[in-house]
Parts: structure tokens; C-alpha cells; sequence
């Protein structure tokens, strides 16, 4: 391994860190729910819309982010971000009523926008062209180490109180901020780095043109099926329900799906790099994680190590995630790889946000105060639906050189 590929491994693993601060400031509000309800004097809505206000900003800002930085480098992004974050952080425990958090987590999500699509951008920069399947698969598992970070959060809210734990995330920004001014470099001297960037209602235009995109976006969006769709929606009442165990068990047992999404995800990117036939790694995780799923909601397991291991294999169809941006890489010059990339997350961010309101929608049909069985296993169905549409988007995909 060359100094070049070592000095870039480093960057993007240290860039890779606003991706995990990202995942962590946003579980943050879920473990002090009740804290917050009693010091700011708000009910479950209330708590609710400081939640949705950093999703709804977070999932805004992906076409825009990526466009900043095609233009103006992801270090530069990533600095104005992390600035943004410690003035978000720090406003939100400040607050003392409803109106300052939700702006504080509106203002954190615009700031945290670039997190995945930067790193991304120097990984194109910094590392050579078979890799990037691989890092993009790290950078994911990164990201799904920040993601089981609630039960230390969870501990730190407990130890310190929600205003404290909120002001250690500030501190926790100012760290980062100082890291990335220090570290992260632009490489910009390749021939096709160093060509300008486009103005921006053409690379606007060069991304929604291309049917390509609007593919490998379909692929990126239903890699995500089961982990919004069932882990990040009803799946820790199911297990619970299933086992008859108490939902903090069960949400301790969900974090094998998703150790399954961290694991599968480098792997596959691996595998798309070493493999001329694109489609192949997309339609097996999509199958063997839907036998596991359907396994899972069969009902006829209950043993809870049998029922660890079908949750880590349903986990790996998200290793699609990677794969398709491998796919992005692929298809996009330098000019518009940040868009690109920032176009294939949109897809991912839709797919949770379209199959969540699904399920909630058909258990509620339900009609019960008690959901059983049944109900969840009818609700959840659509899961099988999108991995199928994953699978039909992937049938065309071009062969190309591993």
C-alpha cells in the first residue's frame, strides 16, 4: 500500500467522523424524551417536532449540500458544518421552551447535511477508483456505529443530566472542528479534478437527466427498505410482542440488524469492485435478507439467539447502500460527483420516509389497543414489495470492468 493510499485512507476515515457525530446528534433527543417533556414543559408532540425538525432540514439540504461542494471542496463545507453544529448544539441546551430547540435542530440538520456526501467526495479525490465501493461500504458502517450509540447516549443522559449531554455534543463539534481544519486536505491534482465545476442549474441538470442516476437511486432507496421499514419502525414491538419481553430487550436485540447493515456494508462494496456483474451482490442480499425477514414475521421462531441471527442476516440488504454509490462513482465525472452522490442519498432518506408512514398506516387499520402477531405481519409486507422493485431496478444494470 502506497504513502498515497495510506495518507487518503486516513483523511476519509477522519472525515468519516461527521458521519458518525451525525448519527449520534440525531438518536440524541430520542433517549431524553421524558427529560425534555418535564424541564421544557412540552408534551409528546412537542418532543416529536424537535425530532422531525432535524430530519426534515437533514433530508432539505442533500441536493444543495452536494452542489457547495462540487463547487467550493468538501473541507470547506465540512468546516462551515461543524461551526454550524457547535451553535446548534449549544443553543439547543440553552433552551427553555419549545420554539429555541426546534430551531436548534433545524440549524444542526442544514449543518449536517454534507455528512456522508463529503466524505464521499474525498474518497474520489483521495483514493483509487476500485476503492471506492469498499470505503463507501466503511464510511456506512461508520455510520451504523454512530447509529447504536443510543444506549450510551442514553447512559450519558442518565449520568449527567439532558442539558449536559447535550453541551458534551457541543464539545464533541469543537473537537471535530478543529480535527478537520487541521487534517482534512483537498487533492485536487488530477487532470480531472482540476477541470471547473459546472454552473449549477447544468449540474442540476446533468444529474436528473441521466436515467442512470434515477436507477442506481431506486437501488439506494430500497437497500433501505427493512432497516426504515421494519427497524426503525414497529420491528422492536414485534420482537417484543413475539418473545414476550420487555421493550428495552428488544431494542438491545435490534442492534444485530443492525450489525448485520455494518458488516454487509464494506463487504459488499468489496464485492461490487471485484465483479463485473453489477446486479449479482444487489439480488442476493435482497433475496437471503427477505427469507430472513419472512422467517422472522412467520412467527415460527422464538429462540432468541436464532432470532438474533435472522435479524443480522435481514440486516444485509442494506450492503445495496454502498454498492449503489460504488454505481454513482462509476457514472459521474468530478464535477458532479458530490450532486450525484447527494441525489442517491435523497433516495435513501425517501425510501425511510415512504415506507415508515406505510406500515404505520396498515397497523392502524388494526383498530386494537393490543397489536398482535398478525397485525405486524401484515403491516410490514410492503418491505417485500420494495426489495422486489430493488431487484427488477437492478436486472438492467451494465457489466463493467471489476
Amino acid at each position: 500500500m502506497n504513502k498515497m493510499i495510506i495518507k487518503g485512507s486516513a483523511i476519509v476515515g477522519l472525515a468519516a467522523t461527521y458521519y458518525l457525530y451525525m448519527f449520534f446528534i440525531r438518536v440524541l433527543p430520542s433517549v431524553m424524551t421524558l427529560e425534555l417533556m418535564q424541564d421544557l414543559s412540552v408534551g409528546s408532540n412537542g418532543v416529536g417536532l424537535i425530532s422531525v425538525a432535524f430530519l426534515v432540514s437533514y433530508a432539505s439540504v442533500q441536493i444543495p449540500a452536494g452542489l457547495m461542494i462540487d463547487r467550493y471542496g468538501a473541507r470547506r463545507i465540512m468546516l462551515f458544518g461543524m461551526l454550524g453544529c457547535i451553535i446548534g448544539s449549544f443553543a439547543f441546551q440553552a433552551a427553555n421552551g419549545i420554539i429555541l430547540p426546534i430551531l436548534a435542530r433545524v440549524l444542526i440538520g442544514i449543518c449536517c447535511g454534507a455528512a456522508f456526501v463529503a466524505p464521499m467526495s474525498l474518497v474520489k479525490q483521495w483514493l483509487p477508483k476500485h476503492m471506492f465501493g469498499t470505503a463507501a461500504g466503511m464510511i456506512q458502517f461508520i455510520g451504523c456505529a454512530g447509529a447504536m450509540l443510543s444506549s450510551p447516549a442514553s447512559t450519558l443522559v442518565k449520568t449527567l443530566g439532558w442539558r449536559d449531554a447535550s453541551l458534551t455534543s457541543t464539545y464533541l463539534a469543537i473537537v471535530l472542528l478543529i480535527l478537520f481544519f487541521l487534517f482534512i486536505k483537498e487533492n485536487n491534482t488530477n487532470t480531472e479534478a482540476s477541470e471547473p465545476s459546472l454552473p449549477i442549474y447544468e449540474a442540476i441538470y446533468a444529474v436528473v437527466s441521466n436515467k442512470r442516476y434515477w436507477q442506481v437511486a431506486l437501488i439506494a432507496m430500497t437497500s433501505w427498505s427493512i432497516a426504515g421499514g421494519f427497524a426503525e419502525a414497529w420491528g422492536i414491538h414485534y420482537l417484543s410482542k413475539l418473545q414476550g419481553v420487555s421493550l428495552t430487550h428488544a431494542t438491545e436485540q435490534m442492534f444485530w440488524m443492525w450489525i448485520g447493515i455494518a458488516v454487509s456494508s464494506p463487504l459488499a462494496g468489496y464485492w461490487c469492485e471485484h465483479t463485473t456483474n453489477k446486479a449479482l451482490p444487489i439480488i442476493f442480499m435482497y433475496v437471503i435478507s427477505a427469507l430472513a425477514l419472512g422467517v422472522l414475521l412467520s412467527g415460527s421462531i422464538t429462540h432468541m439467539y436464532l432470532i438474533n441471527g435472522l435479524l443480522f442476516t435481514a440486516g444485509i440488504s442494506a450492503g445495496g447502500q454502498p454498492v449503489a454509490f460504488s454505481l454513482i462513482s462509476d457514472y459521474s465525472p468530478k464535477q458532479t460527483l458530490a450532486t450525484a452522490v447527494s441525489f442517491c442519498n435523497v433516495g435513501v432518506i425517501a425510501g425511510g420516509f415512504a415506507i415508515q408512514p406505510l406500515v404505520n398506516y396498515l397497523l392502524s387499520l388494526a383498530d386494537t389497543q393490543e397489536y398482535q402477531l398478525h397485525d405486524f405481519q401484515y403491516c410490514f409486507s410492503p418491505i417485500f414489495v420494495v426489495l422486489l422493485l430493488g431487484i427488477i431496478a437492478s436486472y438492467k444494470l451494465p457489466n463493467t470492468q471489476a
